[in-house]
């Protein structure tokens, strides 16, 4: 009914019958006797597994070539052929008919199959005698309760020596009739007849299948060794062994097709395995294959082992198995390590389901950072269950790279712009460099191309500290070509070192304590680029990387070079603003210095006019007594003075700003400068009280310079103290030798000098008090006037005061002439201010009777003042408005001497003179010497006016005294 091919271990390759699931036949006793007799071998019954129904199944083993056994072929046949065979016995009635197995299992019993087929009966009398006694006869009670006679015999295989026993049993009652004896006796012998037909029949059974098997075992060896064209070759009939054979045949052909088909699969999957090979090994997705469920070996492909700093075929386990080394990445997300059990790949192996779109930080053991981002999906085996997982991912790191820049250099831009004051700027750039891009980092200014100063440091508070106590004990030198600054600096290009040993600490270090402190800041990657903004380099700033296990690369340069840029621009942003700040600043108190000067001017100018023009009117409007008379004519006289000092100051301090100040340079005894400043100003102290000590040195040697200056110098230092100082103090003037200079000195007992403002006596326009309160005068010129005067000389000056209210020292230092001059070399100096009274009313004692005099000037009362003096003085006067008018004068006057003003409307002085030197040269005339008398007094002025044909240049206001001089000495009147 059935044909199987089994394996040695039971388990059923192949099937007449089809099959719903896979069935074992290695429990079965007739399996297992064949493996140990590998022989033919006869089954007892059973259910069958294939078909469902009562059988006897027989097993035949197959050989290889080298008589191993491979397999064994199972034939089970139904009982119901057994059945219908016992049923055609005619036997009488109540007898029955039994066929049992070795176990006592009943295969047939006619009558009544239905109810005994199957059943075990080890404990009845007739079972034990039958399998114990194999043949003979016995009296005995059935299962039915009847009393009967059986006859029992075996039917033997060959190869068993105990088979299938037979048993035939006649009631006792049918047995013990007289008349039934020879029945009996035939029935006996019928039994035996039975007995020997059923033995046939098994037997023939036997060679008949075993023929049948032959042909079936060799059909099934064929297809085996892959004959896959093989058929049984037996026919095809209605019976039973015949459809067997058809039904193998069948399985034969489906074989065959099944094989062809399964090589063209085969073929078709090696071609796939190739294919994916390929794709696995040269695609540029990073694709990772764990090949277990606690993913201990997982195998990647070229384009991931690259980035895991792989070799091919190693494994990328971050949990090998035990003696295998551990690769040399670790694996994080935003930040946070992962471990194991929560990666991807682990999570899906062990879990089963898909993980979607998850992004991984591959960090290396040089620094390096890698980003991943993508999937993994769980590999099942046969019963469903995970047996390994295979992950696929994009290497984003360079985008990652490039969204991590441009967010920084946003931010590091925004940070830069948000001040403009320059040492906030410098804290910042370095603050946002830390530690996203370095452990810590430094910036150095290059100041005026000299020096290079440490202006920011960011870090860790301990490095901060060691990196100052460093650049303080050791500061790079610019110039020093093999320290790595100083070459950014000069190159204008970056430096980097990947990875610092002992010996590039060395390379640097001096000493043993500056490579020891080297050694304190961790320096292990080290990244230096310069800071240049408009071609111009700013400085440089070092980065660097400590113990954070992150190294520089050649790929960072392009960004730090980005960052280092704005960096620059923002420092030289902050830079500018912080000049223009100055500038903003120094411009501001100029326009205050200006706006005070300007009060401090008018005021200074309108206190000396008030008693000029006040006591002017009243020598005008009324009759005084000469007494007073002469007390109006001295205070106008005194306050035209001091209107002439302030112009002059003026006018010093306009020419020292355009450096037009010139000296007349020669030898000099400053003793004798000194004495004389002392007596411009001693009367000025007598009148006040105040004691005038000098303490003056005769030894102390000439010095180079212009004695008239100096003496304004100490004139200065002299009014100042006088000024200053209350009535009953005291003025000291001390000269000494100290070295190689000559130092004079001017203290005093007055008002002092407020600490806070001693930086700035010097400077220009600048008063202690300025206020509307001051008891003192003065434009603020003179001191500033002295400084420039002294430092002309190649000297210096200083101020020093122990405060206010307690007096003040200036002193002033002057080289020493490295020759001595012979005596009387010296010329005799000129007191300042330029005469004394008594030689002002002297010298009106010079006539000039007879000298005619041309006076030309736009301003009538300086026409009328000269027009006065010159008369008194005896001389011939006339006078012109005008350039033209002067011209038209000269047609028919011929003067001894021009007074001319410069500054007139139409032709001016200038244009005046050379119309006058051409009528004389048209006319062959001698030129007449001419004076330019003007307001214009500075040195380009005189300059100017002597090149245009004047032959002398006085500045108004005029002294009356030194015009009448001057004409004299020019007309011969003095000769």
């Amino acid at each position: 009914r059935s044909l199987s091919v089994l394996d040695p271990q039971g388990n059923v390759r192949c099937s007449s019958l089809p099959l719903s699931q896979p069935i074992n036949f290695a429990d079965r006793l007739y399996f297992r006797q064949v493996l140990a007799t590998q022989e033919f071998v006869v089954g007892e019954y059973q259910v069958g597994r294939v078909t469902g129904k009562p059988s006897v199944n027989f097993g035949y083993p197959v050989y290889s070539d080298d008589q191993t056994l491979i397999g064994v072929v199972l034939a089970g046949l139904d009982l119901t052929w057994f059945h219908e065979l016992a049923s055609q016995v005619d036997l009488p009635r109540g007898s029955i008919l039994s066929t049992i197995d070795r176990q006592g299992t009943i295969l047939i019993r006619q009558p009544d199959p239905e109810n005994f087929a199957g059943r075990a009966f080890p404990e009845a009398k007739l079972i034990q005698t039958t399998l114990t006694e194999r043949e003979g006869t016995i009296e005995t009670q059935g299962f039915d309760g009847v009393e009967r006679f059986y006859a029992f015999t075996v039917v033997e295989t060959p190869t068993q020596d105990q088979g299938v026993h037979v048993v035939v049993g006649i009631p006792r009652s049918v047995a013990l009739q007289d008349a039934n004896r020879l029945l009996v006796q035939n029935l006996i012998g019928l039994a035996l007849v039975t007995a020997l037909a059923l033995l046939a029949a098994w037997a023939g059974s036997d060679l008949f299948l075993l023929r049948y098997l032959q042909s079936l075992l060799q059909t099934t060896q064929q297809l085996h060794n892959g004959e896959l064209g093989a058929r049984t070759g037996l026919p095809h009939n209605w019976g039973e062994l015949g459809q067997l054979a058809a039904a193998f045949d069948l399985m034969a052909e489906a074989i065959q097709k099944r094989e062809a088909s399964i090589a063209q699969l085969n073929l078709d999957l090696q071609r796939r395995v190739k294919e994916l090979q390929a794709l696995f090994e040269v695609t540029p997705i990073s694709i990772a294959i764990a090949e277990d469920a606690n993913c201990k070996k997982i195998r990647v492909n070229p384009t991931l082992a690259k980035i895991l700093q792989l070799t091919p075929n190693a494994n990328a386990s971050l949990t090998p198995p035990n003696g295998e080394p551990q690769p040399g990445f670790t694996l994080f997300r935003e930040g946070q390590e992962i471990f194991p059990p929560e990666l991807p790949l682990h999570i899906a192996a062990r879990q089963g389901v898909e993980i979607k779109d998850t992004e991984i930080e591959v960090r290396h053991a040089d620094g390096r950072i890698d980003y991943l981002f993508g999937y993994a999906t769980p590999l099942f085996d046969e019963t469903g269950q995970p047996r390994g997982a295979v992950s696929a991912f994009l290497d984003i790191t360079e985008r990652k790279r490039t969204e991590r820049q441009l967010r920084f250099i946003s931010e590091a831009s925004r940070v830069l712009a948000s001040s403009l004051d320059y040492q906030t700027t410098l804290d910042r750039i370095v603050g946002s460099i830390v530690p996203e891009l370095a452990d810590w980092c430094t910036l150095y200014v290059w100041e005026d191309f000299r020096t290079l100063k440490l202006m920011a440091v960011a870090g860790l508070p301990e490095i901060e500290q060691r990196v100052r106590e460093y650049e303080q004990l050791y500061p790079c030198n610019p110039h020093d070509r093999y320290h790595p600054l100083s070459r950014v600096l000069h190159s204008r290009q970056p430096e980097i070192q990947i990875q610092l040993n002992d010996r590039d600490l060395e390379a640097i270090a001096q000493s043993p304590q500056q490579l020891e402190l080297l050694r304190s800041l961790k320096i292990q990657s080290f990244l230096c680029f310069p800071l240049v903004a408009r071609d111009q380099t700013l400085g440089a700033i070092a980065l660097v990387y400590s113990d954070s296990g992150r190294y520089y690369h050649l790929a960072d340069l392009p960004f730090v070079e980005e960052i280092c840029y704005r960096a620059a621009l923002a420092i030289d942003n902050a830079r500018l603003y912080q000049t223009s700040e100055a500038d903003r600043t120094t411009a501001q108190e100029a326009n205050r210095l200006k706006d005070n000067f300007l009060a401090t001017l008018s005021h200074e100018l309108r206190t000396p006019l008030n008693g000029i023009l006040g006591w002017s009117q009243l020598l005008q409007k009324r009759d005084l007594d000469r007494l007073a008379s002469l007390k109006a004519l001295a205070t106008i006289e005194r306050n035209a003075k001091v209107q002439v000092q302030l112009i002059d100051d003026l006018l010093d301090i306009s020419r020292i700003i355009q450096g037009k100040l010139r000296l007349d340079v020669r030898p000099v005894h400053l003793i004798s400068v000194v004495e004389a400043a002392i007596e411009s100003v001693k009367p000025t102290a007598e009148a006040r009280n105040i004691r005038l000590q000098t303490i003056l040195d005769p030894a102390a040697g000439p010095i180079s310079g212009d004695p008239d200056r100096l003496q304004q110098v100490f004139w200065n230092l002299l009014s100042n103290a006088i000024k200053f100082t209350p009535k009953g103090g005291r003025v000291q003037v001390r000269l000494e030798r100290i070295n190689s200079h000559v130092e004079v000195s001017v203290s005093d007992t007055g008002k002092g000098i407020n600490p806070d403002f001693l930086p700035y006596v010097f400077e220009r326009f600048r008063q202690a008090d300025s206020s509307i309160t001051r008891a003192h005068g003065g434009l603020g010129l003179g001191l500033a006037i002295v400084r420039n005067l002294v430092e002309l000389h190649g000297g210096s000056v200083r101020a020093s005061s122990p405060g206010e209210g307690q007096g003040a020292t200036f002193s002033v230092h002057l080289p020493l002439m490295a020759i001595h001059p012979s005596p009387g070399s010296e010329t005799t100096e000129r007191v300042h201010p330029t005469a004394n009274p008594d030689t002002e009313t002297s010298d009106f004692n010079i006539r000039l009777d007879g000298v005619r005099v041309l006076v030309v000037d736009d301003e009538l009362d300086a026409r009328d003042l000269l027009l006065t003096v010159l008369q008194m003085a005896g001389a011939t006067v006339s006078v012109a408005a005008s350039a033209r008018e002067a011209i038209a004068l000269l047609e028919d006057w011929q003067p001894n001497a021009i007074v001319s003003d410069i500054g007139m409307p139409g032709d001016d002085g200038y244009t005046f003179i050379r119309q006058a030197r051409s009528h004389w040269a048209q006319r062959q005339q001698k030129p007449i010497p001419a004076i330019a008398l003007t307001a214009y007094a500075r040195d380009e002025d005189r300059r100017k006016a002597l090149l245009a044909g004047f032959q002398m240049h006085l500045p108004k206001p005029v002294n009356p005294c030194e015009l009448v001089v001057v004409i004299a000495s020019l007309t011969g009147v003095l000769e």
